[in-house]
């Protein structure tokens, strides 16, 4: 098994990382099986093993209980993405995720064509790892249990966990700051015509447990946000601004 990490910097130069499988190899430090860097790029991406940098990675074996540290250089702040450039002999049920530490999200990144990251400039060495389960999802019992909450809250707004809830809304109409939740693409598309500075958005299942966060999202009129491993269901999405935060009930299907 090969997983070829790429890291795109945001003036579009290129880094690429692998690991490999291999029996002879550990989790540890192994001679002849990680190659070692001595000096990052400006912008650079690189595995982390006992707080050194790698450019290659042997491991014995990698399973949905693996982790693997990754650090990330920049030298300006921007837009960067990480992506997989290619898998080699990968089963098809591996899963393949992109954590961040910092605000506690997965990425799916196996099947897409990345993520993209707002970065400031700097060392990031204890925030992004490669894993291989998604650890937040819900479990059957858990999804059974929240249908049975969405199946008494469709016809009316409620308070759930101290969230005000405007279905038809989301946002104050006087705001001036639509939402909507886009099924075929997956993606939450905020329509922000006075330019309000949006700090945070964040989805949440009823029984109030945090699916995922995206940060620093910024004031654009238009603003879209891809949006990952959300399964069918309703959730409660929450937009915060430097004034106020509003929610609003959405239905993935």
């Amino acid at each position: 098994m090969k997983i070829r990490l790429g890291f795109t910097s945001t003036t579009n130069t290129h880094k690429q990382i692998l690991v490999t499988v291999d029996n002879n190899a550990t989790a540890g430090i192994d001679f002849g099986y990680d190659a070692e860097i001595f000096n990052t790029n400006p912008d650079d991406i690189y595995w982390i093993i006992d707080n050194r940098k790698f450019n290659i990675q042997g491991i014995d074996n990698i399973d949905e209980n693996s982790i693997l540290p990754i650090g990330v250089h920049t030298a300006i702040d921007g837009d960067y993405t990480i992506v997989i450039d290619q898998l080699q002999n990968v089963p098809e049920d591996r899963e393949i995720f992109l954590f961040d530490k910092e605000d506690n999200t997965y990425y799916n990144i196996k099947n897409n064509t990345g993520v993209s990251l707002t970065l400031n400039a700097g060392d990031y060495v204890n925030r992004f790892e490669l894993r291989f389960i998604n650890e937040i999802e819900t479990t059957e019992e858990e999804e059974e249990e929240e249908n049975s909450t969405t199946d008494n809250t469709d016809e009316e707004d409620e308070d759930v966990f101290g969230i005000n809830i405007d279905i038809s809304l989301g946002l104050k109409a006087e705001a001036g700051v639509q939402i909507q939740f886009l099924n075929n693409s997956k993606q939450i598309s905020i329509n922000n015509p006075a330019t309000a500075p949006i700090t945070s958005v964040e989805i949440y299942s009823f029984s109030g447990k945090l699916k995922a966060k995206y940060n620093s999202i910024g004031k654009e009129e238009k603003i879209v946000i891809q949006t990952n491993n959300l399964k069918s269901g309703q959730y409660i999405l929450r937009v915060n601004s430097d004034v106020e935060s509003k929610s609003k009930k959405i239905l993935v299907n």
